[in-house]
C-alpha cells in the first residue's frame, strides 16, 4: 500500500476541523476536544487538517500539487505550523468515503487473489471495517509474510473510520485469524494499540 499516495489523496488525517458552526454547535465540539475529530452533516463544508508531522521527509508543495491536481477537493492550501488543510463540500466528501469503502473491498479482494499470499484463503468484514476474520491455512501463515498484507487492511481501515466521524480514541480495527482447518480463532490483532506495540519494540 502507498501510503504517499493515500497521503496526496487526503485520505491519511489525524484531525478533522468543522467550520462555520453555530454557537451550539461550538458547544457540542468543544465537548469533542478530547478526539479532535468530528463530521457534522449540517455544515456546508467539511474541512479535514493533516499534522505536519504526517510530512516529515516529504515535499509539502509536491503534495499539495497533486491533491490541487486530482481536483477533488474545494481548496488545499498549507498552514503556517506546515500541516495541511484539505476543504471539500459534502458531496467531494460522500464520493471520497465511497471510494474509500471500494478501495478497500479491492484490496482484500486482492489479497484473497493474490498467488503470491498463498495462505489467506478467505477474508471477511464488517460494513465500517472495524472487524475482519481472515481465514488462512496456519501453517503455511506462519511460515510465511503473508501477515503484512493483513496489517494493510488495519491500517486502511483505520483510516476509513477517521473519515467516517469516528472519534479518535474510538477508533478500533479487530482482526481475527481464523485456522481453516478446524474454525477455530487463534490469533487477534488490534488496531491501533498494534501499532504502539511495535513502537515499543523498536
Amino acid at each position: 500500500m502507498d501510503f504517499k499516495v493515500l497521503l496526496a489523496g487526503g485520505i491519511i488525517a489525524s484531525t478533522l476541523v468543522i467550520s462555520g458552526c453555530s454557537s451550539g454547535e461550538i458547544a457540542e465540539n468543544k465537548q469533542q476536544d478530547k478526539s479532535d475529530v468530528a463530521v457534522n452533516r449540517d455544515l456546508m463544508n467539511i474541512e479535514i487538517k493533516v499534522p505536519a508531522s504526517f510530512y516529515e521527509g516529504e515535499d509539502i508543495d509536491a503534495i499539495i500539487a497533486d491533491a490541487k491536481e486530482k481536483n477533488k477537493y474545494i481548496k488545499v492550501e498549507k498552514n503556517g505550523d506546515g500541516s495541511v488543510t484539505y476543504i471539500m463540500s459534502h458531496e467531494q466528501h460522500d464520493t471520497l468515503m465511497k471510494e474509500m469503502k471500494e478501495n478497500t473491498a479491492s484490496n482484500v479482494k486482492e489479497i484473497e487473489e493474490d498467488s503470491e499470499i498463498p495462505s489467506v484463503l478467505k477474508i471477511s468484514y464488517n460494513s465500517n471495517f472495524s472487524e475482519y476474520i481472515v481465514t488462512v491455512d496456519k501453517k503455511e501463515f506462519e511460515n510465511s509474510f503473508d501477515g503484512f498484507a493483513v496489517f494493510s487492511l488495519g491500517i486502511a481501515s483505520m483510516f476509513y473510520q477517521v473519515f467516517d466521524g469516528t472519534a479518535e480514541e474510538d477508533l478500533k480495527v479487530t482482526v481475527k485469524m481464523k485456522d481453516a482447518k478446524n474454525g477455530k480463532i487463534f490469533n487477534e490483532t488490534i488496531y491501533p494499540d498494534a501499532l504502539d506495540d511495535i513502537g515499543e519494540e523498536n
